[in-house]
């Protein structure tokens, strides 16, 4: 008795027909995939650096003694208001940056641009006492170590901000800052000649400081960093959905030749 062999079922013919000279695709769309990843992974680093470091400034602000008073070498928090009569750098500004509009365009992201800033030192008048900041050397807003990113964007006096139309040839532009009679709070030293080393300086009141970086220590404010982890994990699906496409599209190739 003869025994014909058995034909192949459409289904895996169609499976054989996915499969089929299936390395140069993964070779590509696995770049690509692995590529999302890093992309992905760095961004949610970042974001781990944003929170971590929000977290320890936090519990700095809460657990740290009041400056005035202290002993050389003490860590501490100065809060109060800049004493009127500082003499300021530019316009009404003690410290300030001056920034340029970007428009915007085809691989540029709209909005303000740092140009230039200055800082200087000043007085800071506290229901104990004044101190004087030591130098001029500290930052406007806690900062990201690796990236220098502001921790609070919003660091200034808001009110005093002061706008620039554009011109003919040059862009928008505005400057903010800390002016005298402002609320300003710092993280620092006590220096042995009883001034402030300050490490950053934010033109607000501790609790409000506080109130401002309590959401980026948790995590639960949108940031860049989020932004580019949506567009990783994005790219991540955009790679996967286009690799079965180029599958299913040569399954079909191989099916009908």
């Amino acid at each position: 008795m003869d025994v014909r062999p058995t034909q192949p079922s459409s289904q895996s013919s169609f499976i054989k027909a996915l499969t089929h000279d299936i390395g140069s695709d993964l070779i590509w769309f696995g770049l690509l995939a692995v590529g999302c990843l890093i992309f992905t992974a760095a961004s949610i680093a970042l974001q781990y650096d944003v929170s971590s470091t929000a977290k320890s400034v936090s519990e700095e602000l809460a657990g740290l003694p009041y400056a005035v008073g202290q002993p050389a070498g003490t860590r501490a928090v100065l809060t109060g208001t800049i004493a009127e009569g500082s003499d300021p750098l530019l316009k009404n500004f003690v410290a300030y940056v001056e920034e340029d509009y970007n428009a915007g365009g085809k691989y540029e992201t709209r909005g303000w641009e740092f140009v230039s800033g200055k800082t200087r030192t000043f007085r800071v008048n506290t229901p104990y006492g004044s101190m004087d900041l030591a130098s001029p050397s500290y930052d406007l807003s806690p900062r990201v170590p690796d990236t220098n990113q502001a921790l609070l964007p919003d660091w200034d006096h808001v009110e005093a901000r002061v706008e620039e139309p554009p011109g003919t040839f040059d862009r928008a532009r505005r400057y903010r800052g800390l002016v005298a009679g402002g609320p300003v709070t710092a993280i620092g030293t006590v220096t042995p000649e009883g001034a402030f080393e300050a490490d950053f300086v934010v033109g607000a009141d501790l609790k409000e400081v506080e109130a401002q970086i309590a959401p980026v220590a948790s995590g639960e404010t949108s940031s860049f960093a989020n932004f580019l982890t949506m567009i990783g994990l994005a790219g991540l699906a955009v790679t996967i959905a286009l690799f079965i496409r180029a599958r299913l599209r040569h399954a079909r190739e191989v099916t009908a030749g």
